[in-house]
């Protein structure tokens, strides 16, 4: 893996820029249906699979942002007027707006500058308490190729004992995968779960699992994904410093747990 590329730490950016830009990207009008012009844009099949799992990050991240109004330092009246263009946004992605053609009065006209513009303009306020690395095209694809190189070992390794946690630490890839390649979202909401999911699959693996002395497989497993998370983590530039022990986990899990409020892995940590 080349983990040489570094992410400048001055190119943040935050959840709700990354919905405006999302926005920007959509809001051109289409002689086409709503969800042939989104399946086209982001190269998939209508009301497939990867369809539905576009539109759960999309309207994801417009409820994350929404989330997060509530905590700005802003006055309420601006508060109220964010929240009207985030569901105004929302609209896009109903079934009416992608069963009628991409053309106002329907989809482009819920993406316009109008909605969109109001949310960019609070970024500042969003980046201190929401700050998300930003990384390049070239950056990206160093990310996926880490992930591909990992997600392969494991497809081609089966453990003899809690195989489950080996497909759940694949399912985090996978998910942390669509999101960059999709969306190019790589720091917040449904990426960030999805690798924090992998690193709670390893603390499990780690910390609940007593391998044979001839299981090197399962030693295999531990080394590769723990070397990919750190060089996940020195690509992000999400931490400052990197150990060799398993306190850099836990913090990195505990952050992410933090971030979307889910539970704690107390349960992990006493074993």
């Amino acid at each position: 893996m080349d983990t040489n590329l570094e992410v400048n730490a001055s190119q943040m950016t935050d959840p709700a820029r990354e919905l405006a830009e999302l926005c920007q990207s959509l809001s051109n009008s289409a002689d086409e249906r709503g969800d042939v012009y989104l399946a086209r844009h982001f190269k998939v099949d209508p009301w497939s699979e990867e369809f539905y799992r576009i539109l759960f990050c999309i309207l994801g991240r417009i409820n994350e942002v929404q989330s997060l109004v509530s905590v700005i330092d802003a006055d309420d009246d601006l508060k109220n007027e964010c929240v009207g263009h985030l569901n105004g946004i929302k609209a896009a992605f109903n079934q009416n707006a992608l069963a009628a053609n991409w053309k106002p009065p329907g989809g482009p006209h819920h993406l316009r500058r109008e909605n969109s513009q109001p949310i960019k303009m609070l970024s500042p306020q969003f980046r201190a308490i929401a700050p998300t690395p930003k990384v390049d095209e070239k950056e990206q694809r160093a990310l996926l190729e880490q992930t591909d190189e990992l997600l392969s070992w494991l497809q081609n390794h089966q453990l003899r004992e809690q195989d489950f946690i080996r497909q759940s630490i694949i399912y985090g890839l996978l998910q942390f995968k669509f999101s960059i390649e999709k969306l190019r979202w790589v720091g917040w909401g449904y990426s960030l779960k999805s690798l924090r999911d992998v690193i709670a699959a390893y603390l499990v693996l780690e910390r609940g699992h007593i391998p044979d002395q001839e299981d090197t497989t399962y030693d295999a497993m531990l080394k590769l994904t723990m070397k990919y998370i750190k060089a996940t983590y020195e690509r992000l530039k999400i931490a400052r410093e990197i150990t060799e022990t398993g306190d850099f986990l836990l913090k990195a899990y505990g952050a992410w747990t933090l971030i979307s409020h889910a539970p704690g892995i107390s349960g992990i940590i006493g074993r």
